[in-house]
């Protein structure tokens, strides 16, 4: 007596045979695919590539803003950028602070000078 008729046999062929198509592909993408070993290489060269774009903004950042030395220069120097601020937080207006330092320094201050100091000051 025969375990399975023509039909039966045949039916079980063709399954075997998608089923050998379907392990041919998978080992053939499996083979096309990259070891563990290869996906730690990439890191390693990414995470290198990644520090050096690192160092590379923090040189950028440390350059400075104007190397040479073009656009309109500062009317205070930082100390008396300080004292203007301070003197504003003691309450004494732009007006007044203008009119000091005109008298202090012999030149010519204006209270948008002032003004525009205390803002950058507060940033």
């Amino acid at each position: 007596m025969a375990l399975f008729n023509n039909k039966e046999f045949e039916a079980l062929q063709a399954e075997n045979a998608e089923l050998q198509e379907k392990i041919d592909y998978l080992e053939e993408r499996l083979s096309d695919s990259i070891s563990s070993h290869q996906v730690k290489k990439i890191r390693d060269i990414y995470n290198k590539y990644l520090d050096e774009l690192e160092e590379e903004i923090a040189a950028l950042k440390n350059r400075p803003h104007n190397e040479r030395g073009a656009g309109r220069k500062h009317k205070a120097t930082p100390e008396q950028r300080e004292y203007i601020i301070s003197l504003f937080s003691q309450g004494i207006s732009q007006n007044k602070i203008a009119r000091m330092m005109t008298e202090q320094t012999g030149g010519t201050w204006n209270k948008t000078t002032i003004r525009n100091i205390i803002i950058a000051g507060k940033n």
